[in-house]
């Protein structure tokens, strides 16, 4: 009786140890997926942000163009007030 409870006792402490192996195993696994799926999800995010600032850059380059237009007609009519006024 006392050896059958010895032996029960050192397969569940086998058992027991072996679960534990098993489930730090899954444990990394999962942790390891969590990280590449972090990982994706951040190079995607990156990737989209990229994108979108391209488009705008190409949505506002025309309007700094149109911008930059009439600030040079401004500055020719200032010229030529300058230049009627007689330079005062």
């Amino acid at each position: 009786m006392k050896r059958s409870f010895k032996l029960m006792a050192i397969f569940l402490i086998l058992v027991f140890f072996g679960l534990q192996s098993v489930v730090a195993a899954a444990q990394d696994t999962n942790l390891s997926n969590v990280k590449d799926n972090a990982k994706e999800t951040l190079n995607n995010a990156s990737e989209t942000a990229n994108q979108t600032a391209d488009e705008v850059q190409s949505f506002l380059d025309p309007i700094q163009d149109i911008l930059n237009s009439i600030n040079n007609i401004v500055q020719q009519i200032q010229q030529i007030f300058y230049a009627l006024g007689g330079g005062q």
